[in-house]
């Protein structure tokens, strides 16, 4: 990732302008009807693969470059939202705690992903901006 910003950002060793990335909106739900089933039926389900329980994570971030007069070069704004379901023989997880981090990051790494392919795509539009 760094790679790419370098070479969007900097040109020659000289800096041309930053960029910046906020998150605007976070947020992890826990399915609680997972719960509710599993402990009416005595867990047996999940015995045989149903999940005990499941979340839903919703990231959105802020991406915006700025020349060195911080004017604005180029803005995009990102979301992934994913839903992942734990149970005791797939997804395992040391704690729920693990599994809302794990979802935490897979909705991160999946956005920068997306920055990285869109950065790449506009380089050039962003390069003549910088460099004006």
């Amino acid at each position: 990732f760094t790679r790419e910003l370098k070479n969007i950002v900097e040109t020659s060793g000289e800096s041309k302008g930053k960029i910046g990335l906020n998150i605007t909106f976070s947020e992890v739900n826990r399915n609680t009807k997972w719960d509710v089933v599993s402990g009416l039926t005595l867990m047996i389900p999940n015995l045989l693969g149903m999940p005990y329980t499941s979340g839903t994570g919703v990231l959105e971030f802020d991406v915006q470059v700025k020349d060195n007069k911080n004017n604005l070069v180029w803005e995009k704004t990102y979301t992934a939202k994913k839903t992942i379901w734990v149970g005791f023989y797939y997804n395992q997880y040391a704690s729920e705690r693990d599994a809302v981090v794990t979802l935490e990051m897979e909705l991160f790494n999946q956005l920068v992903e997306e920055l990285k392919g869109d950065l790449q795509t506009d380089a050039t539009t962003i390069n003549q901006k910088l460099n004006s």
